[in-house]
């Protein structure tokens, strides 16, 4: 939040001014004439986050014995009652005017785990008039018509960890600078739902990201990088992870296999090392492919040198980008074989 207010003559004498050096003249309402080149001075400026934010970061669908899977259960809407929305810079707390925020959603939710439902922001309510909660609204199928829930957001039962506390004291109310995440733990019954409610309070400025774990690029069991019918066109150092090229003429085949994460693509790159920076090169084709089950990745590489007059290294490295948009590098080398070693460098010495 910004708050501009008019400039007096003498504000401008004191307010800093970029030009040439030389004389120049601030021309208008409250002018003033300032002689010379003005340093220019670098200073630490302190922001406070003066608002909150709370979500309702899942619902966690579950089904009670004897109770259809099959039973759609729509959220309807989700509200977050008593948000705050007045405050002054000075003082976040001094707000008097509450309201209510409604998200109609109409979603069906699966079994499991439904995430990122709705998000609220709020300046601070200490619950002097009314404390903050968050409502939502569920209808089951052919159960009963529907059931409202709504929780004050107070989580004050746990201390001690990082991101529940503000000093000594929990949180006993909305606070500004922080995020409360709260997970709905619904249990579909023959009558009801049950609820079971998880507060997670995190400062604003720590980043939280889930990965799941279909999303970390993973070799299949034993489908590790291997070279095929090398003979006597190259050998490998297992200790050093390097394949030596002694035919030119050869083209070198590698495997591996990725199981996850299905639908993203992976690039085989070669990263000069020493020497000819074209020394080797990838047949067409075979530097990428697309994750899916059951398919091998191949790559195929060539020296560009039937007989080299220095000594060529390249790194061999590969990397999937996911169909987010997010970038790994893999390790597609057996550690078994290899040890410690997490890339493949293929070398052609000098003949």
């Amino acid at each position: 939040t910004v708050l501009a207010t008019g400039l007096t003559a003498a504000d401008m004498d004191k307010s800093v001014k970029f030009g040439r050096s030389g004389e120049f003249t601030a021309t208008g309402d409250g002018s003033a004439t300032v002689g010379g080149a003005q340093e220019i001075k670098t200073v630490d400026v302190k922001l406070n986050q003066l608002t909150a934010q709370v979500r309702l970061k899942a619902i966690n669908v579950t089904f009670a014995e004897g109770v259809s899977e099959s039973s759609k259960v729509t959220l309807e809407k989700v509200e977050l009652l008593n948000r705050k929305i007045d405050a002054t810079i000075t003082n976040p707390n001094s707000g008097t005017t509450l309201t209510k925020e409604t998200k109609t959603l109409n979603k069906l939710l699966a079994k499991g785990a439904n995430a990122n439902l709705a998000t609220f922001n709020t300046f601070p309510n200490d619950g002097t008039n009314k404390a903050a909660a968050l409502a939502f609204t569920v209808a089951v199928e052919g159960k009963w018509n529907k059931v409202a829930k709504e929780y004050v957001i107070n989580p004050p039962t746990i201390e001690g960890e990082d991101g529940f506390t503000n000093g000594t004291d929990p949180h006993q109310y909305i606070e500004a600078g922080y995020i409360y995440n709260l997970t709905v733990n619904a249990t579909v019954t023959s009558e009801n739902i049950d609820c079971e409610l998880i507060f997670n309070v995190l400062p604003w400025d720590l980043v939280e990201e889930e990965i799941s774990y279909v999303d970390i690029p993973t070799i299949a069991e034993g489908r590790f990088l291997e070279w095929e019918n090398l003979g006597s066109n190259g050998n490998i150092e297992t200790n050093s992870a390097t394949l030596f090229i002694t035919n030119p003429a050869q083209t070198f085949t590698g495997t591996f296999r990725l199981d996850d994460p299905k639908g993203a693509t992976w690039y085989a790159s070669l990263i000069p090392v020493e020497g000819d920076i074209d020394a080797f090169g990838f047949v067409d084709g075979f530097s990428s492919g697309t994750i899916a089950d059951g398919k091998d990745a191949v790559i195929k590489i060539k020296s560009n040198h039937t007989s080299p007059q220095q000594t060529n290294k390249v790194r061999l490295e590969i990397v999937v980008k996911t169909p987010d948009g997010n970038t790994m590098i893999v390790n597609v080398l057996d550690d078994d074989v290899y040890g410690a070693n997490t890339r493949m460098t293929i070398v052609q010495n000098k003949q």
